[in-house]
């Protein structure tokens, strides 16, 4: 059996998937009410009071669950833009006194800056630098570490904003991917009478009533459910919403098989129940009081 198992997959949560899902099916997630959150007592009497905005505030579960739009484009021209420029060390320098010695060995001081170069970090002090003392040769290598330590912090940052720049362009094309793939199967289902066709288009009024669309959004829920499930006991998840379509399916024919077994077992009980027929398969007989001979005339399946 081929493996349903992809990255995605494996990678979404059930709040993910649903955002994928509600974004193929062109419809918000449901909102519900927030509760009110307490807010902290200041200590301070006359601290200045702030008034509350009358901005709406998004229930926390819609906007994890609502589908984050990704510019690309954008994401691309910064990312380029990264990898283009390196990190800035303009900053990082030093002004120290330089001892000259003159032709005759006259001594003089000049001010000099001593400038960190990333491709040698320990190339701060020239070779024919002279030293005032010793504490300036110490302080100018304690100078030349520090740099150092903030050259490799920024380049940290850098490819840390890199990776992060990626790891959204390549989670974007992805969900685009699974979002295209689960268009195309309901299309196909679509056309071969399989799901109902929608009336209402998206942002319409009745779209999330329409019976087309309220019969993949079941779908879509059974996978939801079922991946919670598989998750948990260490199984591939199911991506296909085609797959999903026929497990779901085949549930809902097992459940009406079912349904429909208990109505004929409770039409049988009642059948019992409410009489029968005589042994002999014609009218039944109707015993009166003192209408046989005797004991032995009384009919037996009254």
């Amino acid at each position: 059996m081929e493996d349903n198992r992809n990255d995605l997959a494996t990678e979404l949560t059930q709040e993910q998937e649903q955002a994928l899902v509600n974004e193929t099916l062109g419809i918000s997630a449901p909102r519900e009410t927030a509760e009110p959150k307490e807010e902290p007592k200041q200590d301070v009497q006359d601290a200045p009071r702030e008034e509350p905005k009358d901005e709406p505030k998004k229930d926390l579960e819609e906007s994890k669950n609502e589908p984050q739009v990704v510019d690309e484009a954008k994401l691309q021209e910064e990312l380029d833009g990264l990898k283009s420029e390196p990190v800035t060390t303009d900053d990082l320098w030093i002004e120290v006194d330089r001892i000259i010695i003159g032709d005759y060995g006259e001594r003089s001081t000049e001010k000099v800056r001593l400038q960190f170069n990333p491709d040698d970090p320990t190339s701060l002090v020239p070779d024919d630098f002279n030293f005032v003392n010793d504490k300036q040769l110490y302080e100018v290598m304690q100078a030349q570490k520090d740099m150092n330590d903030i050259y490799k912090e920024r380049m940290s940052e850098h490819d840390k904003k890199v990776s992060e720049i990626e790891e959204k362009l390549k989670e974007n094309q992805s969900n685009n991917e699974m979002i295209s793939k689960w268009q195309s199967e309901i299309r196909d289902l679509t056309d071969s009478g399989l799901i109902t066709e929608p009336l209402k288009k998206p942002g319409e009024e009745g779209f999330d009533d329409d019976p087309g669309v309220k019969q993949v959004a079941d779908v879509f829920n059974y996978m939801i459910e079922t991946n919670t499930k598989r998750s948990q006991e260490g199984k591939s998840l199911i991506d296909s919403f085609a797959m999903a379509f026929s497990l779901f399916s085949k549930q809902q024919a097992q459940e009406e098989k079912k349904h429909q077994e208990e109505v004929e077992n409770i039409k049988s009980k009642g059948s019992i129940i409410g009489g029968g027929s005589s042994s002999a398969g014609g009218v039944k007989k109707v015993y009166r009081s003192g209408s046989a001979a005797s004991i032995w005339e009384v009919p037996v399946d009254v």
